[in-house]
């Protein structure tokens, strides 16, 4: 009987363990972003109006690539879903695929900087809702940044005075109002501050 029982158990963990293969075959196999990159492609040789430019865009190749940051222990894989971030002829395409909007790249290259030193997310996931890191399942300490909030980046490694006149404003004022309204009465941030509230570190 017990023999029959330990035979009908293997059978069904071979089971269970053949159709999880393949179910993470057909996920590795069939990646989130080749889908994009096969889409960026079509707009690409769609919006050709030069024959030349054309065939620059049919012989893209696909795949996963990334932007290894030694000197800022990153690695960011974010353009294998935001292809067009430096491209002119995405300027006002629908979002993976858009320019980056203003001149920031202008100095700060994303071969240089990459993309999570001032949006967050993950830079090593390959999906978005991992690489983005938004849900309580996801588990990333820095989730990406709301684009209303991008400018709390910035402050990483440029001073106030810098920031107010290159186009900071918004944190400069935040940082403002901050001293104004006088919220460390309440909160601590950095380890000075009132107790009454929560500790604003990481905010």
């Amino acid at each position: 009987m017990y023999r029959k029982f330990y035979l009908w158990l293997s059978l069904l963990s071979g089971i269970v363990l053949l159709v999880s293969i393949i179910i993470i075959g057909q996920k590795e196999g069939s990646p989130e972003y080749g889908a994009h990159q096969v889409e960026y492609k079509n707009l690409l040789i769609e919006g050709s109006t030069d024959e030349a430019v054309k065939k620059t865009a049919e012989s893209l190749e696909m795949g996963l690539e990334q932007i290894y940051l030694g000197d800022l222990d990153r690695v960011d894989r974010c353009m294998n879903c935001h292809l067009g971030v430096e491209n002119p002829q995405m300027d006002g395409a629908k979002e993976p695929f858009a320019q980056h909007s203003g001149n920031v790249l202008k100095n700060h290259p994303p071969e240089k900087f990459g993309c999570t030193i001032c949006h967050n997310g993950q830079g090593r996931a390959i999906d978005k809702r991992e690489a983005h890191g938004v849900g309580h399942d996801t588990y990333w300490d820095r989730p990406l940044i709301p684009f209303d909030y991008i400018q709390s980046a910035c402050v990483a490694c440029h001073d106030f005075g810098m920031l107010n006149d290159k186009g900071g404003q918004e944190v400069v004022l935040g940082e403002k109002l901050f001293r104004e309204i006088g919220c460390k009465g309440c909160h601590k941030l950095d380890g000075a501050g009132g107790v009454l509230g929560k500790a604003l570190d990481g905010v």
